[in-house]
Order: structure tokens, then sequence, then C-alpha cells
């Protein structure tokens, strides 16, 4: 899906996204290229974030992408879409703040969404499966993760969210990026997951990539 920027600053981003979209299609990795309706934002994967375990999108709105997205990725994949809307500026997309887990986990930052929001969390996922993350964690963007079966790839964790994760059973590995964590981003921030989970039920899962940005 190509997708509008909402500041000027990036907007110039794209024509180029669109245009590397297009050579995958051209490729036969993706199947199809659609823009966001005029007067629609969603900026991308950031704000779009598949769950695997729950065949679903949690949609981040109110800070760079429109709550109205929500019906075009539904319409468009057929899938269920959860808007969240975020409310703490420093928090300003979903895969900041919202990291679903490959064992039905979510790592969140509490304090980024709403009373709404914060609800559909715990309905979706179940007490259970909430991990919710100290704000020194979150602000090291640790939420920005990349969690590919039980390995999770992120740029720093306390010790106490590391003791937290391995108890469940991920291996952790951190990366230097400090210097694109400045970026407001980390891991995830790095990666366009291809997921034919999610983007062409036609094409074999073997084939999913993770693709450096």
């Amino acid at each position: 899906m190509g997708f509008p920027i909402r500041y000027a600053e990036r907007q110039g981003e794209t024509a180029i996204y669109r245009q590397a979209f297009e050579q995958l299609a051209a490729r036969g990795i993706l199947t199809e290229v659609h823009d966001m309706p005029a007067g629609i934002v969603l900026e991308g994967a950031g704000d779009c974030v598949w769950d695997p375990v729950r065949d679903c999108f949690w949609l981040g709105y109110g800070q760079r992408s429109d709550k109205s997205a929500a019906a075009v990725v539904h319409d468009l994949w057929g899938f269920d879409v959860e808007p969240l809307r975020l409310i703490d500026p420093r928090f300003y997309h979903m895969d900041t703040c919202l990291c679903p887990l490959t064992g039905g986990e979510v790592l969140y930052y509490r304090n980024a969404f709403d009373d709404a929001g914060q609800g559909a969390i715990r309905a979706r996922f179940g007490q259970e499966n909430l991990i919710a993350v100290p704000e020194e964690d979150a602000c090291a963007f640790a939420v920005n993760a990349v969690n590919i079966g039980r390995d999770i790839v992120l740029a720093t964790v306390t010790p106490e969210l590391r003791g937290t994760l391995e108890e469940r059973g991920y291996r952790l590995h951190e990366t230097p990026i400090s210097d694109f964590n400045l970026s407001g981003g980390s891991a995830f921030c790095l990666t366009l997951k291809l997921d034919r989970a999610s983007g062409g039920r036609d094409i074999p899962a073997e084939l999913d990539l993770v693709a450096t940005a």
C-alpha cells in the first residue's frame, strides 16, 4: 500500500516508497500496490502493526495517521483492524509503543494510549499477556523491537524488562543503534516486513521477508 505522510518535511518520501513497492511488484514479491484515498493519512507500517496471533492490525491514530484509515485497511485485506488513539507526542506511531509478540503477549507502554485504547488492549490480549514496559524502556524505544520466533532484536533494554521477557522464553539481542534512536525510532523502524499472511494470501508464507528500509 502506498501511503501519504502528514508533515511537509517527509512528504517527498511517498513517491520513493511507491517506486520501491512497484519494483517489488514487478519481481512478484508483492501482488498489487494501492494508494490511500485522497484526504486519508496512514503513515505505513509504523501506524499499522500486524498481529499474527490474532490476525488483526493495530492502527495508531491521532498523531500522524487518521482513524478513518482503519476502514480502508479492513476493506483491502479483510482482517480486523483495532484503531487506538495515541495521546503522548513522544510516541507518535503505533510501533513506538505496542509490539505484539509471537507467543501471544504484547509489549506496550500504557500511557501512550487513552483509557479506551488501554481497555481495548486488555480485552484483546488478556491480562496474562500484557507486558507493560517501564517509562525508561519506552523512552529508549525498547518497544520498537523486531520479534522473529523467540528472538527479539532491540537497541537497549533494562535488566527488569530483560528478565520479564526471558522468563517467558524469549532471547533478547541488543544492537548498538543509539544514533538512529535520535531520529525517534529503533530496530522496528529500520525494517519493512513483507508479510504474506497479512499482505497477500495467495503468496506462500515461506516467502516472508524482513527487508531493511
